[in-house]
């Protein structure tokens, strides 16, 4: 699993406002690092307080388990820039190697739907932000360890909008390659039409058999492992294909889109 290629739109001089992102983006990435690092002392501080003098550090698994959230979103952003997020390259290295426009194609609609994911992400966490700061809530137990609730749903919030800034980026580098070579007349439209038809007929052969044969809610949790496989099989980024199937999923079982983005934003 990896992702072919960091870098597919030609190469332009970038700008201050980009250049002043890429260093926010970068700062957070070395943020990350060195939680991770903190994480792994004071791991160790526990281990050994535990074993020693039979003395845990109060409130590490609960730090730990915050930290995680914490260490991906910081190192998300970063990991979208470089063509670091988890894929497979079965079939669309392939594709950007020898049918280009359609590979390049099939990359800008994956990265259109991390920008979906990203903003159903932010949209449904800034009602939870809003209500732990009005709250002034706390995780842990008071009196043991506890901290404050929301710089963590801020930062939630941060790494998700610079998540969808990057996927963006990619996106507008994609656009910009596919319209090259259209000028190029290396644009093969009718191969990515026909995927477009068929896709589109699929979609709509699925939706119909569900409403028709009104498919149980352990049959929606079948068709989705199915569909997972089929969407990390052709390229889709693993995070983004279990994130949106999930959310997908939800809103057929419950018929409701906020209670489909809502367990999505609790789930991360």
């Amino acid at each position: 699993m990896a992702d072919p290629d960091s870098s597919t739109a030609p190469e332009t001089q970038p700008s201050t406002v980009s250049k002043a992102f890429d260093g926010l983006v970068s700062a957070f990435n070395a943020g990350g690092s060195a939680w991770i690092f903190c994480i792994m002392l004071l791991l160790s501080a526990d281990v050994f307080g535990r074993f020693l003098f039979n003395s845990p550090i109060d409130g590490v698994p609960l730090l730990v388990e915050l930290s995680i959230l914490m260490i991906v979103f910081l190192q998300l952003p970063a990991a979208i820039r470089s063509g670091r997020l988890t894929r497979s390259d079965i079939l669309l290295a392939r594709l950007l190697d020898q049918q280009r426009s359609l590979g390049m194609f099939l990359h800008s609609v994956y990265d259109a739907l991390g920008i979906f994911l990203m903003a159903v992400v932010f949209y449904y966490t800034v009602p939870t932000f809003v209500k732990v700061w009005n709250r002034n809530t706390y995780e842990g137990l008071e009196g043991d360890f506890s901290l404050p609730s929301w710089p963590f749903k801020l930062l939630i919030l941060v790494g998700a909008a610079f998540c969808c800034v990057q996927f963006s980026r990619s996106l507008y580098g994609g656009v910009n390659e596919l319209l090259a070579l259209r000028r190029a007349k290396a644009f093969d439209g009718g191969r990515i039409g026909r995927v477009i038809f068929y896709t589109a007929l699929f979609a709509a052969v699925v939706f119909g058999l569900g409403h028709l044969t009104d498919i149980s809610d352990a049959g929606i949790g079948v068709v989705s492992i199915v569909f997972v496989l089929i969407f990390v099989y052709v390229g889709v980024h693993v995070g983004v294909a279990l994130a949106l199937i999930s959310f997908v999923c939800v809103l057929a079982v419950r018929d409701n889109p906020d209670i489909a983005g809502h367990l999505l934003a609790l789930s991360i």
